[in-house]
């Protein structure tokens, strides 16, 4: 600012340089997050257009998958990894909806552990979201066969 140039301190051009390096950082990241996302969109999109149902689609990871798959009417439940285990997520009515198409059995609401693979009929459930739109099981074919429950119902 003006004082600093009265007393001969000239910081401007270091303090521009300096928040360009920032700029120039969170410029890559913003497109490596872009890209990613486009990367798995087209993944999804795969997911779903191999797969022989459209209403249970399992992914090879855990790609965000809402925007690709609302955009179908057919899919209700979504399996992939999480973390060390395997969820299964309710597909909304639209990507910024707290609505599922189907949401899991209400008895299924808040349960872990053993309380829940009782009522689920999964002996590997873990949990399940009190609002029914996420539930967790310790291996992929516990994931599907929680999904299975839920459609059938």
């Amino acid at each position: 600012d003006w004082k600093e140039e009265a007393a001969g301190n000239r910081h401007d051009n270091e303090t521009f340089l300096k928040m360009v390096d920032v700029a120039e950082k969170l410029l890559r990241r913003e497109i490596l997050v872009r890209s990613d996302k486009q990367s798995a969109r087209g993944l999804v999109l795969a997911a779903y257009k191999e797969s022989d149902r459209k209403d249970l689609i399992v992914l090879a990871e855990h790609y965000p998958w809402k925007k690709v798959l609302v955009q179908f009417p057919e899919p209700l439940y979504v399996v992939a990894p999480y973390c060390d285990k395997w969820a299964v997520s309710a597909v909304p009515i639209e990507w910024s909806s707290f609505t599922n198409r189907k949401d899991f059995p209400p008895e299924w609401a808040g349960k872990e552990g053993d309380e829940l693979a009782s009522v689920s009929g999964v002996l590997d459930a873990v949990f399940c979201h009190r609002s029914l739109f996420f539930a967790v099981a310790k291996s992929k074919e516990g994931a599907l066969a929680r999904a299975e429950k839920a459609i059938s119902r």
